[in-house]
């Protein structure tokens, strides 16, 4: 996790709240818990790879309709895991 450190390492560690946006290529639980406890909050789109198997428990892409959607909260209520369906699904 040394390149996460890095990546977030110029932001200043104060009280106030910080918020990042990324794409899939930098989302997964692992760089979460480690922003959660330097006080950045995490939004992005994530690899069904990076979620430790919570995206295999969400309904298959041919069971959804367009417009619906599904989402799991973990036990400690840091981390929301989304699945929205359009043409195609997306995880948040």
């Amino acid at each position: 996790m040394v390149w996460e450190e890095h990546l977030v390492g110029t932001i200043p560690p104060t009280a106030k709240v910080t918020h990042l946006f990324t794409d899939r290529y930098f989302t997964g639980l692992a760089i979460l818990d480690y922003l959660v406890s330097r006080n950045v909050y995490l939004t992005g789109t994530v690899m069904t790879n990076r979620t430790d198997g919570v995206a295999e428990s969400f309904l298959k892409d041919t069971c959804m309709e367009r417009g619906s959607s599904v989402s799991r909260k973990s036990e400690d209520g840091k981390a929301c895991l989304a699945k929205c369906k359009d043409k195609k699904s997306v995880l948040l």
